[in-house]
């Protein structure tokens, strides 16, 4: 697990292997809509919201080149993902089963791009 990992690398290399493992996760969890709220030791909790304007996603599971295209045109100049082309609509609304599709399809690119 996490502590081993942690325990069998020099610091600076363990610090540029999470932070990359991370940086993956967290691009693919905003691609897809969601927003990360919390990091809790080798864990975070991401969130996805809809509106009441939101719709089916349209996003199938072959869409995850098409996402990372898309995340990598929305990088402003210092290389951060730009929030405007992220931001979701916070009202609450009942259309969970968009939410779920999305956080479903999240996860799946994840255990694609990070093999596990």
């Amino acid at each position: 697990g996490f502590t081993a990992l942690s325990q069998n690398y020099p610091v600076e290399d363990f610090k540029t292997f999470i932070n990359q493992y991370f940086t993956k996760i967290i691009d693919l969890i905003i691609c897809f809509g969601g927003e990360v709220v919390k990091f809790a030791g080798d864990a975070l909790y991401a969130i996805w919201t809809s509106g009441p304007n939101d719709t089916h996603s349209g996003i199938s599971g072959n869409d995850i080149d098409s996402c990372e295209r898309s995340k990598n045109e929305s990088r402003n100049d210092s290389g951060d993902i730009c929030s405007e082309t992220t931001q979701m609509n916070n009202d609450s609304s009942p259309f969970h089963g968009i939410n779920i599709e999305k956080c479903t399809l999240c996860a799946i690119a994840i255990n694609a791009t990070c093999n596990n």
